[in-house]
């Protein structure tokens, strides 16, 4: 026990150093990173528009159940989002494409032939129809 005291009891926090400016320290690097990359808007291959992580939450925040019903209705219609910026979005990009095809497979099963759906779902497991 008398171990752990003089171990911990030496302990002084940095000077300026505190919970406020640990938690403003980490806002302003997720802001900084949410103005670095961006949603990217395609629909039929081509990209209409990107906006910004920041002003696309800003927008949630006010128009959440609005913003939420046009996304997933536009999922459905073939409209893809993806994330594009400085850092590695690979991952969460893949996540997007299976969340498009989803929605593509659900919809077409009830505008396509089985014919027509299975042609269609293999064009966008091999890559055809990715943006």
């Amino acid at each position: 026990m008398n171990d752990m005291n003089q171990n911990y009891g030496d302990y002084k926090p940095e000077k300026g150093s505190s919970i406020l400016g640990t938690i403003g320290r980490a806002l302003g690097k997720l802001i900084k990173k949410s103005l670095e990359n961006y949603i990217v808007v395609s629909y039929e291959g081509s990209e209409k528009f990107r906006v910004s992580i920041f002003v696309f939450v800003i927008l949630f925040l006010i128009l959440h159940l609005p913003l939420l019903i046009v996304m997933g209705v536009t999922l459905f219609l073939g409209v893809r989002y993806s994330f594009a910026g400085k850092h590695d979005l690979s991952k969460v990009n893949r996540v997007m494409d299976q969340a498009g095809n989803r929605a593509t497979e659900w919809y077409g099963s009830f505008r396509y032939s089985d014919k027509e759906m299975a042609d269609l779902c293999r064009k966008y497991d091999s890559g055809d129809g990715r943006n």
